[in-house]
């Protein structure tokens, strides 16, 4: 795998935290601008985007590990 490779598919994934949190954060703040209840949907809009996105990230980068690991297995 080259470096480039490498580059963009982390850089994917730090557009994927971004979004995550980011639309978690805007949304909660939307629904509490029509229910008037600021700040509790925002801050609950953050934390669900922060755990979507550790778990995007899990599954992204989960075929990676498993190579690694089945590599580390053939050397024993």
């Amino acid at each position: 795998m080259s470096w480039r490779t490498i580059a963009y598919t982390l850089i994917g994934i730090g557009w994927f935290i971004a979004a995550c949190i980011v639309l978690g954060a805007v949304g909660g703040w939307w629904l509490d601008s029509k229910l008037d209840t600021k700040p509790w949907l925002a801050l609950l809009g953050v934390t669900m985007g922060t755990v979507v996105a550790m778990f995007g990230v899990y599954r992204m980068l989960r075929p990676g590990l498993e190579k690694n690991k089945r590599k580390d297995k053939g050397k024993d």
